[in-house]
Parts: structure tokens; sequence; C-alpha cells
């Protein structure tokens, strides 16, 4: 085969390859952005309201879809809660008990805590979303998902000091840079999986 032939003949191969890259992109982002535990995240939006691609987000940087994993700190389960949490929800929740805590590992009972949680934050949050204008979901999710990692009563100290309006273009102003770098990857994760798993919108839900 001469060089002209070859470099055809590998140029048509390059072509080839990258016409079925377009053709399965969604099918190759899938493989990279896999999504498990679809059939609980989309019951739970559904019962609490809450946009199933934030569930997911959540989940994806907590633990990466791993059920059975505990942090330094204690966090369980397929979206890290913290025992303390899961017990104050089981307080503040009649559809939870005290043994839903020691269940945490359980991707049912954690994906059900987890979600209530978020949609607790949400409501928490709206008066601060009504009053400052926020109206564009990745701005709530940036807070909801500081509060996730920080804990609600710093991100209002944060808030109502002024240290950070909220907002996912400012969120450098975050004083943690845990929690910085942590609304920055929710943001990511939820974007990309709101383009590769469109079934998820079917979900009943209100997007807070």
């Amino acid at each position: 085969m001469t060089v002209l032939r070859k470099t055809r003949f590998y140029a048509l191969v390059l072509m080839i390859l990258l016409a079925l890259w377009y053709w399965n992109s969604d099918f190759i982002g899938r493989l990279i952005y896999p999504l498990h535990y679809k059939e609980e995240i989309m019951h739970s939006a559904g019962l609490y309201l809450v946009d199933p691609f934030v569930i997911t987000a959540i989940i994806r940087v907590e633990s990466n879809f791993q059920t059975n994993i505990v942090s330094p700190k204690g966090a369980t389960g397929i979206m890290q809660l913290m025992p303390e949490t899961a017990r104050w929800i089981a307080d503040q929740s009649p559809e939870f008990s005290e043994a839903s805590v020691h269940i945490l590992d359980t991707p049912t009972i954690n994906i059900r805590m987890g979600t209530w949680y978020l949609r607790y934050l949400y409501d928490y949050f709206h008066p601060y979303f009504e009053a400052s204008g926020l109206d564009q979901e990745a701005d709530r999710l940036a807070i909801v998902a500081a509060s996730y990692n920080a804990g609600q009563g710093a991100v209002r100290e944060w808030l109502s000091s002024g240290k950070w309006d909220g907002r996912l273009d400012t969120s450098e102003q975050i004083p943690y840079q845990e929690t910085r770098h942590y609304v920055k990857r929710v943001h990511y994760y939820y974007k990309k999986y709101r383009n590769l798993y469109n079934e998820l919108t079917s979900t009943n839900t209100s997007i807070p």
C-alpha cells in the first residue's frame, strides 16, 4: 500500500470513528457517567417533589453510587448521611423511625431520607430565594448543595453576613474550600446527568 493510500485509509477510519462517536455520544456518556438506583431516585423525587437530577448529582459526588461506605466523619450510605442528621430527620417526619437510622446502608432508606432532607433545605431557604430574586435553578442548587455539605447554619450565616450572596457564579466567596469545590462538582454532575438521562424528566416532580 502506497503512502497516499495509507493516508486515505487512515483518514477514512478516522472519519468513521468520529461518526460513530457522534452518533453514540450518549451511549459513551452513559458508560462514563452511569446511573444506578434509578427507580429509587425517581420514586423519592416524585414523593418529595425534588428534581431527580439534583438527587443524582448529590449521590455522584457523595458516594459515586456506593452504598456501603462510611466516611471518616461517620457519614453513611449512598447519600452519605450523618447518623445525627438521620436521627433528626426521623424525629421530624413520622414516615421514618429510629430503625431507619440503623439501616442507612440500605439504598432505598438512604435515598428517601436524603431526598427528604434536600426538600427540607429547599423549603428552608425559600424565603431567601424569594427575597434575593434567586430564580435560577443553578443558584438555588448552589445554596442547597452548600448546605448539604457544610450545614444549613453555616450557609445561613454566610448569606446573612454577606460573605456569599448564594449565586453559583460567586461560589468562590464560600469560606470553606471543601464546600466551594463541592458546589461546583454538584453543578457539573447535575448538567451531565440532565443531558444524558432525559427519561428522568418524566418523573412527576415540581422543580424546587
